[in-house]
């Protein structure tokens, strides 16, 4: 691309990925292609334009492994082609991102308005009166985060400190809690190999170094996507 074209800027914000599990269990070089070789392009354009921060959208929900409220200091042992992907972003772009500063939020799985995911896959088989389907037994959990505290994260991330940050509620939820607040019923195939039992975060960092907090708890978030 020509960069020169474009108006220089100072903070780029790298949300762009393949975000899906399944699909980089059955092409994991497609996978590698999307996410790691497109993050260092990514990057190496910014540092051409002159861009002085570097904010990178990285997957708490995949790159630690199993664990229940993980700190940033926890074990990083993915599970995924995906959760892999991510990991090896980070550190080429912890390799590569200087003289930028560079930002890492590592996010847990966010539901919202227009977003994807099994909260809003689920969503829509309320509205559509469809069954749901779960991989699974459906006692697996996640921590599940409003893509609006999402949005609000990034935006304290331009003027705060650079680092590693977990964005979650610290709060873990089975896929059965969700079938029930959405009253909805399900069909059950066997697990994915590569998905998680159990997964939330511990925000407390970004609480104390960014001042950011969620707002919007899952039965509001809920709520307002049915909608």
């Amino acid at each position: 691309a020509d960069i020169g074209s474009y108006q220089d800027p100072e903070i780029v914000i790298h949300l762009a990925a393949q975000t899906s599990v399944r699909y980089s269990l059955e092409f994991p070089e497609l996978d590698a292609h999307d996410n790691i070789l497109t993050t260092i392009f990514t990057a190496e354009c910014a540092k051409k334009v002159g861009a002085k921060r570097f904010i990178f959208a990285s997957s708490g929900g995949a790159v630690y492994g199993e664990g229940i409220r993980l700190t940033e200091q926890a074990p990083t042992e993915p599970t995924s082609p995906y959760g892999l992907s991510k990991l090896t972003c980070e550190k080429y772009l912890r390799m590569i991102a200087a003289p930028m500063d560079l930002t890492i939020l590592r996010l847990a799985n966010v539901y919202g308005s227009g977003g994807i995911g099994v909260v809003n896959a689920f969503a829509q088989c309320a509205k559509d009166g469809r069954m749901a389907t779960v991989y699974g037994d459906g006692e697996q959990t996640r921590d599940y985060i409003h893509a609006s505290d999402v949005c609000d994260a990034f935006l304290k991330a331009i003027d705060g400190p650079v680092g590693t940050y977990n964005i979650g509620t610290s709060m873990a939820f089975s896929v059965n809690h969700l079938l029930t607040s959405m009253k909805l019923g399900a069909a059950h195939h066997p697990a994915i190999d590569g998905e998680l039992r159990a997964n939330s975060l511990d925000a407390s960092k970004a609480r104390l170094e960014l001042g950011w907090e969620y707002k919007i708890g899952l039965g509001t978030g809920i709520e307002e996507l049915l909608k």
